[in-house]
């Protein structure tokens, strides 16, 4: 599958930018049933492997600047996590429903990168450094057959996206995600609320002979 994409080289040396990558990854799965996991991460894992060709190829062959390929290796990891994103929210909502709020608005899941990724230098073999947050409600529920709380939901759409990024599967792993710079670091919530995340922000963390305790101002 690899060596097909050596016989160009028209294409093989100019690696696409983020609208072209968007194009070619809805081609490449708009056959795949979404119910069918496991074909859509090994397809999804087999366009990454494609698309890192392609900029390395051009890496190596001075077709384009050291500084521009981690702009082509960004993009390539943000529509990666945008296609995860929206594959494992589809099977949460056939499941549960959608996370509705108190208003009938639907609560929001962000996604924050942190490290290379967010500073567009991602490398060959980076890791993403990824915090999740949510806008939901204490008491908000889905609305599906299975009903669930916001917390819950959420945390299992953060779950089936690192899963779903990080899986070794017969194509490989996309990507290993490392979420250690969330709130509280391992010990804490995988995916915090909005309004405990902007608490978090405005604690100081300092250590004392006893233990290391958190103090908040306002």
């Amino acid at each position: 599958m690899l060596l097909d994409s050596l016989l160009d080289p028209r294409i093989l040396y100019a690696p696409p930018r983020r609208a072209e990558l968007e194009q070619d990854l809805v081609r490449q799965v708009a056959h795949i049933d979404a119910a069918d996991l496991e074909s859509l991460m090994d397809n999804m894992r087999r366009f990454r492997q494609v698309a890192v060709l392609r900029v390395a190829a051009a890496d190596v062959s001075d077709a384009v600047p050291l500084m521009v390929v981690s702009d082509h290796l960004t993009e390539i990891a943000e529509v990666m996590l945008q296609h995860a994103l929206r594959a494992t929210q589809m099977q949460l909502i056939a499941r549960h429903g959608r996370p509705v709020k108190s208003d009938g608005s639907e609560a929001g899941f962000v996604v924050i990168a942190y490290g290379k990724f967010g500073g567009i230098e991602l490398g060959y073999g980076s890791d993403l450094d990824l915090v999740f947050m949510h806008d939901g409600q204490v008491s908000g529920m889905s609305d599906g057959e299975r009903p669930v709380s916001h917390e819950v939901y959420f945390n299992r759409l953060g779950q089936r996206l690192i899963h779903f990024l990080s899986a070794f599967t017969p194509a490989g792993r996309a990507y290993d995600v490392d979420m250690r710079l969330r709130p509280n670091g391992e010990s804490g919530l995988l995916v915090p609320g909005f309004e405990a995340f902007a608490k978090y922000q405005h604690c100081l963390l300092y250590t004392s002979d006893a233990a290391d305790d958190l103090l908040c101002v306002d």
